[in-house]
């Protein structure tokens, strides 16, 4: 009881430092308003002790059922269209826009690929509902989430098949809404995704580059990507100190290494180079488009974003990294002034490259 009584005055406290800090800040410097943002969160974390579950007490259908799902058809959906459209036997899309947009607006696609380690979330699950409705509402964008199958039960390499599918469904169909952004063949798009997703979102940009298919076959029609949006992805399995990382919450290194396990099973040493799950691994860098990272400094992971950001500035790719001092998963906590800010520093460089391609 008295553990239960600690731990919400702790919550309570560190909300009202955030909130505290954010309206006095409001209306003065908004990098002051993102450090107070940090600072609140971090608050909390420690004092509660915000660490993912060990790997024997993970739990799919809890997490799921905590994050709770996105209704297509909200009340409140007054200006954002959404649909599900069910693209394949394996693979749907939820896409959404603005209600007036149209072509004249010369949209752009951001398709999207969600995290949650190979193994547990959705297109459809809430937190990603509302990062592409803000994505929609803020740009004149058609967002296309991808639902992908999900290990244990759909290994390796299940997940980038049910990516690259949709990538080529993006490109070609004649679905209305997708072609507000351009006849098939003709779009501009954004590939982006956070954690697993922003994993095959960078493998998507190589596969494309080389006219390659998920099974790294030469592909049946090229596609092309105008833009990356990577979001503290994984593009390798060897250790770096981040993945040591005694401080981390959220993502930490023993149930990261459980979602590898989900995903690559048996086949994890076999496949630790191969470019569908680490596109660090690839011959050559040149050429791919330009790319956003945005980084999680208290993350297991990021020192993989910052060393394929790096490989690819060595390449000549253009390329930008934003870091924030927060921990792996902070880009879909709408509370926190920093997701905002990451927010605004993605739909920048989307409107910068895929816009004008």
């Amino acid at each position: 009881f008295k553990m239960a009584v600690l731990s919400t005055l702790s919550i309570v406290g560190a909300a009202a430092v955030g909130l505290v800090g954010y309206v006095y800040a409001r209306n003065r410097d908004t990098d002051v308003r993102v450090r107070i943002g940090h600072q609140a969160f971090m608050l909390l974390a420690y004092l509660c002790n915000m660490r993912a579950p060990a790997r024997e007490h993970f739990n799919r259908e809890k997490c799921e059922r905590l994050m709770g799902k996105g209704n297509v058809a909200a009340k409140d959906e007054k200006r954002v269209f959404c649909e599900d459209v069910k693209i394949s036997d394996n693979t749907s899309v939820r896409v959404f826009h603005q209600k007036d947009l149209t072509a004249g607006a010369k949209p752009a696609v951001l398709m999207y690929i969600h995290g949650g380690g190979f193994t547990i979330l959705h297109s459809y699950s809430k937190d990603y509902h509302g990062l592409c409705r803000k994505f929609a509402l803020d740009a004149p964008l058609v967002v296309v989430s991808v639902e992908y199958r999900l290990a244990p039960e759909n290994p390796f390499p299940a997940a980038i098949h049910d990516v690259y599918e949709a990538l080529q469904w993006v490109t070609y169909t004649d679905h209305p809404s997708v072609s507000l952004a351009g006849p098939a063949g003709a779009r501009s798009i954004s590939v982006g995704g956070d954690s697993a997703g922003g994993t095959m979102a960078a493998s998507l940009a190589v596969l494309a580059r080389d006219n390659i298919d998920a099974d790294l076959r030469t592909a049946t029609k090229p596609l092309k990507i105008a833009h990356s949006l990577l979001v503290y992805p994984s593009v390798n399995l060897k250790d770096t100190p981040s993945r040591a990382m005694k401080d981390a919450y959220i993502l930490t290194p023993e149930i990261m290494n459980f979602f590898y396990d989900s995903y690559l099973g048996k086949l994890r040493d076999q496949v630790a180079q191969d470019i569908r799950v680490g596109a660090i691994w690839a011959a050559r860098h040149d050429g791919l488009p330009p790319t956003t990272f945005i980084i999680a400094k208290r993350d297991p992971l990021r020192d993989d974003g910052r060393e394929y950001f790096k490989t690819l500035q060595a390449a000549g790719v253009e390329s930008r990294i934003v870091e924030y001092d927060l921990p792996h998963g902070f880009y879909t906590w709408y509370f926190l002034p920093a997701w905002a800010d990451a927010i605004r520093e993605s739909i920048a460089d989307i409107k910068k490259y895929a816009l004008k391609a």
